[in-house]
Formats: structure tokens, sequence, C-alpha cells
């Protein structure tokens, strides 16, 4: 057997999928994995059909030659392609966090494409060598903000982090990201390559050691590295059950211990509950997990919060003179002498977002998946209705509209709620089974348009290691704004 035919079992898994979209980017490792599926297509009976897709991000002027030639390949192997190409807003090239932003683009304009062409995988060339550099990265931040300036420490990940990159993950999209060559050694893919007299792009980039992640590369490749690339991917392999076995104890920990809050009777809605015995009945790495998955779940972002600031509050939450904090877009409160503690959304620093009338849904501050049933309201031109945070201009509203009996819970915890404006009007408020303001506007509203639970950092890519943990999350936020 030559080198392609050992790499044909990676493929067995996906031989019954209709089509498969492949990111190509010109490297040498897209362009290995590229070449082996086409072998592999010619080889099995009703093979899936090939779509490869390349993105331009706009931020090289080399690029145009690149996808040119990625193209050409792509003619001389009869596969199809697809350049996608990443409009920056305002016609801008992004001067910060520009590698974050281009990897979110990237991940959106391939899920896009793949769906339109009927795909339920894409495939990325991630190598044992990317895997290697990945872990090795997470292993040796020790700042608490990136190179890229957010606000989220790349050991936001902690532990977890260490398990690098999962072979496969779903997008929020539905699409499923898969890696199959997460094992292989890059220079056995060159080597494919050479056999095939096929040329490959060296991305500039990969050599600009001012960047992260070449120059861990050039550390790896230093014969003198205590590390080696096998060593770390092995490395990998056993924090990944770490992660899986964390996130099946943090699932239990939190559905055991952890509820909507409840007054009058009457669940309040957005507001958790934890009882002491939260700090009591897990180990400390369980219940760290526990409380960054709360938080990021209640702030709505997506990542959970770094290790370090959520260690401190950790250890704050269980001393008899803590008075509150807030994190990660979540406010912390003792209640009943410090027997339990509530956790609602911050209303600070919540934007406004047009109501997209034209489209199905919308994800508004990480918290919601906004859902519009169509057809929809036609009485507002889209650009005046916003989804906006009812805020105490929308507590005015509240009781000009003598709907106070809204109001029964602590008026600071539905702050953060969503709220439906018409040129600084409150017309509708989705939180609530009683449609108070009575007018058309609201009645139809009422009618079309409804809320679901998100939880971003967990559903923008579901990895299975974490399926449990999400399970759990979900569950929770259901029952906390049903």
């Amino acid at each position: 057997m030559n080198a392609i035919d050992n790499l044909f079992p990676l493929l067995e898994p996906f031989s019954r999928e209709g089509t498969i979209a492949i990111a190509v980017s010109g490297g040498s490792d897209s362009l290995a994995l590229l070449v082996l599926l086409h072998e592999w297509q010619k080889r099995i009976s009703r093979a899936p059909q090939l779509i490869a897709l390349t993105v331009d991000h706009g931020l090289r002027d080399a690029a145009k030659n690149e996808t040119a030639y990625v193209s050409t390949l792509c003619a001389d192997l009869n596969i199809p392609h697809h350049i996608l190409h990443w409009h920056h807003e305002n016609n801008t090239k992004p001067i910060s966090a520009v590698a974050e932003k281009a990897r979110e683009a990237r991940y959106t304009l391939l899920a896009k494409q793949a769906k339109q062409e009927g795909a339920s995988y894409v495939f990325l060339a991630h190598t044992q060598n990317d895997q290697a550099e990945t872990v090795l990265m997470r292993a040796l931040h020790r700042s608490q903000t990136t190179d890229a300036g957010s606000k989220y420490s790349k050991m936001g990940s902690g532990f977890r982090g260490l398990a690098a990159m999962a072979s496969s993950v779903e997008h929020q999209s539905g699409i499923k990201f898969a890696r199959p060559l997460l094992s292989q050694d890059r220079e056995q893919l060159r080597n494919i390559l050479r056999t095939k007299s096929i040329k490959w792009i060296d991305d500039p980039t990969n050599k600009n050691l001012t960047l992260e992640r070449p120059r861990i590369r050039a550390y790896l490749e230093d014969p003198m590295t205590p590390f080696s690339i096998s060593i770390l991917s092995k490395f990998a392999e056993n924090m990944a059950k770490w992660r899986e076995d964390a996130a099946k104890r943090s699932a239990s920990h939190i559905l055991q211990w952890v509820k909507p809050a409840i007054h009058n009777n009457t669940i309040k809605k957005g507001v958790l509950n934890m009882g002491h015995d939260f700090f009591n009945h897990a180990p400390l790495s369980i219940q760290l997990l526990s409380l960054r998955a709360l938080i990021s779940t209640i702030g709505g972002t997506p990542y959970l919060p770094p290790v370090e600031s959520s260690q401190r509050l950790l250890f704050d939450l269980t001393n008899d003179n803590f008075t509150g904090a807030s994190l990660g877009g979540a406010i912390l409160k003792p209640r009943d002498g410090n027997k339990h503690i509530e956790l609602w959304r911050e209303h600070r620093n919540i934007e406004a977002q047009t109501l997209p009338l034209k489209i199905k849904e919308c994800i508004w501050d990480g918290r919601f998946i906004c859902k519009i049933t169509p057809p929809a309201t036609q009485i507002f031109p889209t650009d005046e209705i916003e989804i906006r945070a009812l805020g105490h201009e929308g507590i005015e509203h509240i009781k000009e509209h003598n709907a106070n009996f809204l109001l029964d819970q602590k008026q600071h915890q539905i702050l953060g709620h969503p709220a439906i404006w018409h040129k600084n009007k409150l017309i509708h408020l989705p939180m609530t089974t009683t449609n108070f303001i009575q007018n058309s506007h609201s009645e139809e509203l009422s009618q079309k348009l409804y809320f679901e639970p998100y939880i971003p950092a967990f559903e923008r890519f579901k990895n299975p290691l974490d399926a449990p943990l999400r399970k759990a999350l979900k569950s929770l936020v259901l029952k906390l704004y049903k």
C-alpha cells in the first residue's frame, strides 16, 4: 500500500455522505487533503461529491493569485471550486483582533456555502503538527489577554483547552467541521504532494515570528526542544478524556445544586439560585468549571470567563463577608445571609439590535435566538424596530401602562431582559405571558416573535466532549425562561 492508501481508513466514516466540502487554502495540508479525497473518491463506489471552498479574507494582495492557483488545480482534478470573500465592515480592513475576526468570518462563510451545496461536513486540514502547536500555545499562556487584545484569556478554557482541537465539531448553523488528518504528520502529507509533483503555497504569515503560532512552530522544529509533536498530540488525547469527564461531573453538579430563583411562588425569569451546597459537594475543579459555565450562560459571552478571575470569585463566594460581584456580564449577589447566591444578567453594555423582520431569526445579546414566524410584520420599516435591554426606561414604561404586577421581583434583576422598542417607545416585552401593551403592533409581535435561550460558549461550536454540560445548561435555561 502507498502513503495515500494508508490514509483511506480515516475517511471511511464519511463514505455515505452525499457531498463533502473541503476548505482549501493552497497550503500543503489542505492540498494534501484535497488530493487524498480525490483519490479516495475514485476508488470507492457511490463516492461523495466533493466541493472545494477557498476563503479570500481580503487582507493580502497575494491572496488573489493563491485562490487562482487553487482554482486551476481543482479544475485539473475535476472538483468544483468556490471562492468565498470576506466583506469587511464599512469596507475597511480590521486593525484589531484580526485573526479572531478572520476566523469567525471564515467559519461562517464556509458553513453557509456548504449548506447551499447540500453538504453536511466541511473538512479542515489540521494536522498532528497543528494539534501539538495548539497544546503548547495554551500550556504556555501566562497573560490574561490575547495577542488580539481580547478581554477573554486564551487560558479561559483552562485545563479544558489542553484537549486542543476536536476531530469534529458542529457549527451553530448545523454544519459539522471535521479534521480527518489530525493524527497525521505534516511532512508525510507533503510527501504525497511531492510524489504527484504538486506545489503548495507557503503563507508568509507562517514565518512571521511576531505572531504566536509561527513562534511556537519554530520552537517545535528546533532539534533541542524538549517536546515532540507526538508527545504533545498524545497529551491532547489524554486531556480530551479529562475534559469529557469534567463535563459530565459539572453537568451533574449544576443540575443538582442550581435552580431558577423563586419569588412569591413564581420563577424569577433570568435569575439563577445557587445554594450553599454548590460549594461543598464537588472538587474545586468541578465547582470552578460549573461556575464559569453558569456565568457565561447568564452573561451571553462566547467564551468562559478567565480561570484566574473565576478562581478569585469562587473563593469570594464562600466568604461570609461577600457582598456581590460581577464577571462576564453576570451579577452575583448573596441572599438570606449568604445561604444562597443569585445570578442574573448585568444590564450594562447590552447593544441594541435592529429587529430583522425580513429573516427568520437572529441572535440577541448572546443569550437568545430571536425567531420570527413568517410572514413577518410589515407595519414598521425594518430599521425602526429594535431589540434592546428593558433598562430603567422600560421600567417607567411598564408603570405608565399600569402593569406593576410585572415588577413583583426586584426591578434591577429584569433590567437586562429583552424588550422590543419602536422609536424609543416600549411596544412588547417577550418575557411576559401577558400582553400588557394593548395595541395592534404588540399583539402582532406577541404572535410572531419569540425568544429561545441560547448558550454561545457551548452552541456556537458543539464539541462532543462538552455534550453533557451543554445539555444540562440548556435544560436549566429552558426552565429559567419558561
